[in-house]
């Protein structure tokens, strides 16, 4: 498969590569072993490009992902907003039914409605809509079923109901500005988890979702590398973890919600004004 590996002089916010009349901000996989390593794991079909390294923490991410920085950064945010936001496999699509529930009072005939429809993910379209299937019978992600279900991610967003339940992955310093410089006072719930169970998961999922070509070995050390989608996971844990004081801001972790899952019910329910008397 075609792989471009120019290295860059990587400035996140001053060097700007302009092609086909697109600001790209990112850094290109330097050649050599990483970069083969990632063509012998990465299968061609479902990724058509592989990934560059976008923001300050190098966030790992399809390279078509710059066509949508500008729209992400521009988000309206609503102050009745509440953001989950995790690393992939940390507890993320459990706190979603788990919030979503809290908010509409246990509705639980609405909980089956599919979670894309009351809880978007914002970068779903950013991130998938260059994206093979899993099947890899040359059908994008966007459009099968689910994907023509879901449509564009951002427009579901934005045409969601206050108070919106709104999923992201991305790092702090991705998420919108009006998020991350406090303009607006929506909520977060960030979910944190052991990271070795993170990698763990993250293979079987790969190897479902993405048709993932390597070994468990081979993903386990693209995890610590930072070449998995979302990666490296540890700057984006400490972003939040450095914030975690702010009153907007709830830091969870999966531990807890299997040793107490009442406890945390109670504490998010605290988190929104509400009262959670266990039933």
């Amino acid at each position: 498969m075609a792989f471009n590996c120019r290295i860059l002089q990587y400035n996140w916010y001053l060097y700007i590569v302009q092609k086909n009349n697109m600001v790209k901000l990112y850094e290109e996989v330097e050649c050599g072993p990483i970069a083969d390593k990632l063509r012998s794991t990465t299968h061609s079909l479902a990724f058509p490009e592989l990934f560059v390294k976008f923001g300050p923490s190098k966030c790992f991410l399809p390279r078509h992902f710059a066509e949508h920085l500008t729209a992400i950064d521009a988000f309206e945010v609503r102050d009745d907003d509440i953001w989950i936001v995790t690393y992939p496999k940390a507890g993320t699509t459990w706190t979603q039914e788990m919030t979503w529930l809290i908010l509409n009072d246990l509705d639980y005939n609405g909980a089956k409605t599919i979670l894309p429809y009351r809880s978007p993910f914002l970068e779903f379209t950013a991130i998938f809509s260059k994206m093979g299937a899993g099947g890899l019978n040359g059908e994008l992600i966007a459009d099968t079923d689910v994907g023509k279900k879901i449509g564009d991610s951002m427009e579901r967003c934005r045409q969601l109901k206050s108070p919106r339940l709104i999923k992201s992955h991305l790092p702090f310093n991705m998420l919108p500005k009006q998020l991350r410089n406090g303009e607006k006072k929506a909520k977060i719930i960030y979910v944190a988890r052991e990271p070795k169970d993170i990698c763990v998961s993250y293979y079987h999922h790969r190897v479902t979702w993405e048709s993932y070509l390597g070994t468990m070995q081979d993903s386990v050390e693209e995890f610590i590398g930072g070449h998995c989608m979302h990666g490296p996971y540890f700057p984006h844990l400490k972003e939040f973890w450095d914030i975690r004081g702010k009153p907007n801001l709830l830091f969870l972790t999966y531990e807890q919600m299997k040793k107490d899952l009442h406890s945390v019910l109670t504490k998010v329910s605290s988190f929104f004004g509400e009262i959670f008397n266990g039933k």
